[in-house]
């Protein structure tokens, strides 16, 4: 039988989020992440409210305890994905099959057989997309993954004064000719969703990649929404 975990980053319409695990937890269990940005009180009362949701499907719900700060377009969304894949493939309930990454505002469009079906008859294949970068010559996506997007991770208010200094940064210093290079140890950069399905051998092979001394993790750093490009770069090569 194929085990899924959910793993849904979520930060805010939190009746979505309910309506979401109402689904999801039909076909499998759901790892939650709410983002710390959001108040005690509020993630209190969350808690709360999603205890009655464990006996309404054949899964549960399970919120990671470990919050951090993510941020749009940062380095922040690896950094959640590398949590996800951390208490999942660690989780000593079940042994999962399938990892499925999701935002709180996604709802499922198939229903809870249908997905079951999907993934029990495709057990080693990758849901994922990736579009080689390296090889496509336009200025803006090669800016996108080489060129040096700071500030991104930080919490600078407001918000305006914020994406200035991203922008005024990055231009400066590609203007500089401070830049990275377009491959990684020869390796082609590749585009793709941050909304994936990893089968469990994918998944342990890109969480051994993830850590803080990998070429992947040091070269995406400072890259510009980052989520759609590590994941993607690391499984295809």
């Amino acid at each position: 039988m194929c085990n899924i975990a959910y793993l849904v980053a979520a930060h805010t319409d939190f009746d979505q989020l309910f309506r979401l695990c109402n689904q999801l937890v039909r076909s499998g269990d759901v790892f939650v992440h709410v983002d710390k940005k959001v108040d005690r009180t509020c993630y209190k009362t969350l808690l709360d409210r999603f205890e009655g949701l464990y006996s309404l499907g054949a899964g549960k719900v399970y919120f990671i305890e470990e919050r951090i700060s993510v941020y749009w377009a940062g380095f922040s969304q690896v950094r959640l994905q590398r949590l996800f894949l951390k208490s999942t493939l660690e989780f000593n309930e079940k042994e999962y099959s399938r990892f499925v990454f999701l935002s709180g505002l996604c709802y499922p469009i198939k229903s809870p057989r249908h997905i079951l079906n999907e993934f029990e008859k495709n057990r080693s294949r990758e849901y994922i997309c990736g579009m080689n970068l390296s090889n496509y010559d336009n200025k803006a996506q090669k800016k996108r993954y080489a060129g040096y997007h700071l500030f991104r991770d930080t919490n600078i208010r407001p918000n305006f004064l914020k994406k200035i200094l991203v922008a005024l940064s990055r231009k400066l210093l590609w203007t500089l000719g401070i830049r990275k290079q377009k491959t990684i140890k020869g390796e082609d950069i590749y585009f793709g969703g941050s909304w994936m399905a990893l089968s469990r051998k994918c998944a342990e092979y890109v969480y051994d990649n993830l850590n803080n001394n990998s070429v992947y993790y040091k070269y995406f750093k400072n890259s510009y929404a980052c989520d759609e490009l590590c994941i993607p770069t690391i499984e295809v090569v």
